[in-house]
């Protein structure tokens, strides 16, 4: 008898707090509103932040405004798309809410999608307030479309490779490959052609670039801009970097990253590396590199498909790699790689046939000599081109 009363006293407080919890009807369809608990565990982007806990990060909250870029210099960079306002009288932890997107690229891990991987909360990056983002990103952050096509889409002008942008688009945000064949590859395919995006060399030529290997699995990239211009920097996958040491290996990148860097600004980040002679040393911190051109099409598509499976640089992918380059044997996961990487076809990431040529892939630029298509979006974007170049 005692234990069935206790049961019934448990079901009554269960149901007396469901009657007290806020009821969720009463927020607007397009904010969910989190506390800064959920919000420091969730993958990013964050597309609606309350403005309670940026005013606490914000140097200048001021100055907030749509169109505006909010940076962290070792988190993110986003633009501000929208400023929302709950429709709640019982919300605790904000009722204001900004819409963001982010400017920097790096594969998720997760559904959702990871910025530049730091292991900070999202709720301590320090912000501040910058001036307006390209216009042609302010427009695209603002447009009729949903969240993950104005996300691919501001990738695609920042010159992120498109096997990198259908990998997100199909794996990631679990979208299909019909709508990627006929509406945003398309349309990827525009941006690409008029990013002004540095790659690693160009952005040498620009920005104070130090570049430290370290070791079998990462390099590390510091970055400064010496220029009065705000820039963007997409360091593409298979790019090599030689080893001035001779007795040591040469180097390939092993993801694709894009940075936003502002004027008189610092970024640094990791990049996962692999080595590429393995009769060769392991690389070190003194080691100097000068950077070369891209590894050959086949090495291209077995880094292409590890970082697609979250192991860039790891054990399995470097044998992987070894295989290639030094016909090394191989078994297991990294016989695997091997194998799953001759079937992919870099101009789609397998949405459809064909193929493009990869010296321009692994640019990260599309190939102008592209099929038309006549939908929604690439005329949305082509017109939005034209209006302003």
């Amino acid at each position: 008898m005692k234990k069935i009363l206790s049961y019934l006293f448990v079901i009554l407080l269960v149901l007396s707090t469901q009657v007290n919890a806020i009821d969720v009807s009463e927020f607007s369809d397009d904010v969910q509103m989190e506390t800064a608990e959920e919000i420091a565990i969730k993958p990013l982007p964050i597309y609606n932040i309350p403005l309670n806990i940026l005013f606490s990060q914000i140097n200048n909250p001021e100055e907030i405004e749509v169109g505006k870029i909010l940076y962290s210099e070792n988190g993110p960079a986003m633009v501000i798309s929208n400023i929302k306002t709950a429709k709640c009288l019982k919300c605790i932890d904000a009722e204001k809410y900004v819409e963001a997107y982010h400017l920097n690229y790096k594969k998720p891990e997760r559904y959702g999608i990871t910025e530049i991987q730091e292991e900070i909360p999202v709720p301590y990056y320090k912000y501040k307030v910058l001036d307006f983002a390209p216009k042609i990103i302010q427009r695209i952050s603002t447009s009729k479309y949903d969240s993950e096509i104005k996300q691919t889409l501001i990738w695609a002008y920042e010159d992120v490779d498109t096997y990198s942008l259908y990998e997100v688009w199909t794996k990631y945000f679990y979208r299909s490959e019909t709508e990627w064949k006929k509406d945003i590859y398309p349309a990827v395919v525009e941006l690409q052609k008029i990013s002004p995006a540095l790659d690693l060399k160009e952005a040498q030529s620009k920005l104070k670039v130090e570049i430290t290997p370290q070791g079998y699995s990462k390099v590390w990239f510091s970055m400064y801009n010496p220029t009065n211009e705000n820039v963007i920097v997409t360091v593409h996958r298979g790019r090599t970097l030689e080893n001035l040491n001779k007795k040591n290996q040469n180097i390939a990148l092993g993801e694709t990253k894009t940075v936003y860097i502002p004027a008189n600004e610092k970024r640094s980040f990791y990049m996962a590396s692999y080595c590429i002679n393995q009769h060769k040393g392991s690389p070190t911190e003194s080691d100097k590199t000068i950077v070369g051109g891209y590894v050959e099409e086949k090495l291209q598509k077995v880094i292409a498909i590890a970082e697609s499976k979250g192991v860039a640089g790891k054990t399995e992918s470097q044998s992987a790699v070894w295989h290639i380059t030094d016909r090394a044997e191989v078994s297991g996961y990294a016989s695997n790689l091997v194998e799953e990487s001759e079937g992919i076809e870099f101009a789609y990431g397998n949405a459809v046939k064909g193929s493009i040529d990869v010296n321009e892939f692994i640019n990260g630029r599309a190939n102008p000599n592209k099929p038309t298509f006549n939908e929604t979006i690439i005329e949305w974007v082509k017109n939005l081109i034209d209006s302003l170049f």
